[in-house]
């Protein structure tokens, strides 16, 4: 709990620190609102370890991932912001593979970390190509369910 206190008593430290060096004529231009993120998701993080339920991860995760990726945009005036938009779906697979491999090892964690990870490599790989993929993987779709080994049903047993 008090590392809780202690990294509170920093935030505030650091944050009253800027706003009185901005009352004296220095002038720092970089945009916080990104820590919201990053607060959000250390408070996630001392959730889980708190309580040592497994579901904080994901959310801690995503949100440490989200700010930090702010940061960047901002330091950069958003211009990559197009190019970098499969990160939102991604961020959500890493929070699923973070909660997997620290978590629990459920094998129903890696179902949707899979979904988000395909989503967003079809999302960057359109991104960067004039061809859309989306026929693509409707025809990669159709043909693994027509070829896909299938079930047998079992014969009545009368």
């Amino acid at each position: 709990m008090t590392s809780n206190r202690n990294l509170a008593g920093l935030f505030i430290i650091l944050i009253g620190a800027l706003l009185l060096l901005n009352q004296i004529g220095f002038r720092i231009h970089i945009d916080l609102w990104p820590i919201i993120f990053i607060i959000l998701g250390l408070f996630f993080v001392s959730l889980w370890k708190s309580k040592g339920a497994w579901g904080f991860l994901l959310p801690a995760t995503f949100f440490l991932l989200l700010g930090l990726y702010f940061f960047a945009m901002v330091l950069v005036s958003w211009r990559y912001a197009n190019e970098t938009s499969f990160v939102y779906t991604f961020f959500i697979a890493i929070g699923f593979f973070v909660t997997y491999f620290i978590g629990k090892k459920i094998t129903g964690l890696l179902i949707p970390a899979w979904i988000f990870t395909f989503t967003s490599a079809i999302i960057f790989l359109s991104t960067f190509s004039q061809l859309s993929l989306w026929p693509l993987l409707l025809v990669g779709v159709g043909l693994w369910l027509l070829y896909s080994p299938r079930k047998r049903a079992e014969p009545d047993q009368r």
